[in-house]
């Protein structure tokens, strides 16, 4: 190896050392882009309260840290949330642009919403698309704190809405936040395989019980709920766990397992006395 070479070698290392470049991650498929939706639905179903989906905090005050560690609330939130399930990629690193006529399923974007009851911005991803018209997932859209599904918007008023001036942007407009490679505008006809199952009311276990007796073979993901807040999540898919506010080792008062695969049954599924499939309903 000539010295030549490794004077290149060693510039090319400091420089990804020491500049802040972010790699995309893979677009999933059409399949898997599915499933995170259904697992979304699952989880966090329409009249969710947006406290269940917040995993940080932030001067005190519960919140949403997403994937780059931006800390965020409300509809924000519910976005970034959205956005890091999905694509496994944080808003702030995707790409961004403002024509509606490119949306794609999965895409987020932020507008200035402002009417006649109030002046405010707002956060939504895009759920599907049905000619012009868009159906999305928000958060606090009606001031309640609460996320709803299945809403819709035509693709020029959300041009209206992305052409205006934000007014938390310092002056700049609406954008489409868009992960780079997606090109999905349909997907209804893609069934995903998921299973879900939820403890039976006053059956407690912990997390780690029913994390270890699951096969080991199955994608899963499980979340685990104390006073009807969702408190901690497993997915073995993507080898992480999740401590929604502060460190919890008790008994949960509602488990849900959640299987990302086509599995008819909880039985092969539980290896062991301590969790049993009559334990889920």
């Amino acid at each position: 190896m000539n010295k030549k070479f490794i004077h290149t070698f060693i510039i090319i290392l400091i420089f990804l050392l020491f500049t802040n470049i972010h790699i995309n991650a893979a677009v999933p498929s059409a399949y898997e882009l599915k499933t995170r939706f259904a697992l979304l639905r699952n989880m966090y179903p329409t009249g969710t309260e947006q406290e269940m989906f917040y995993n940080s905090t932030y001067d005190g005050e519960l919140c949403y840290k997403d994937l780059s560690g931006y800390s965020s609330w409300e509809c924000l939130a519910w976005g970034c949330k959205v956005f890091d399930t999905l694509w496994g990629q944080s808003i702030s690193t995707a790409e961004e642009h403002k024509n509606v006529q490119n949306i794609c399923i999965g895409d987020y974007a932020r507008f200035n919403a402002s009417n006649a009851w109030g002046t405010y911005d707002h956060s939504i991803v895009i759920t599907k698309i049905e000619g012009n018209i868009l159906y999305y997932t928000d958060n606090n859209s009606s001031g309640n704190g609460r996320i709803l599904w299945d809403k819709t918007i035509s693709k020029e008023d959300l041009q209206t809405k992305v052409n205006k001036v934000l007014v938390w942007g310092a002056g700049k407009c609406g954008y489409i936040r868009h992960m780079k490679g997606n090109t999905y505008k349909n997907i209804d006809d893609i069934t995903p395989h998921l299973t879900a199952y939820v403890t039976k009311t006053g059956s407690t276990h912990t997390i780690k019980t029913v994390f270890e007796n699951i096969n080991e073979k199955a994608n899963v993901l499980i979340c685990g709920y104390k006073d009807k807040r969702l408190v901690l999540y497993k997915n073995r898919e993507y080898n992480c766990e999740n401590e929604m506010t502060e460190k919890f080792d008790g008994d949960f008062d509602l488990i849900k397992v959640f299987i990302t695969e086509n599995v008819n049954s909880l039985t092969p599924l539980c290896a062991a006395a301590e969790i049993k499939p009559e334990d889920f309903k």
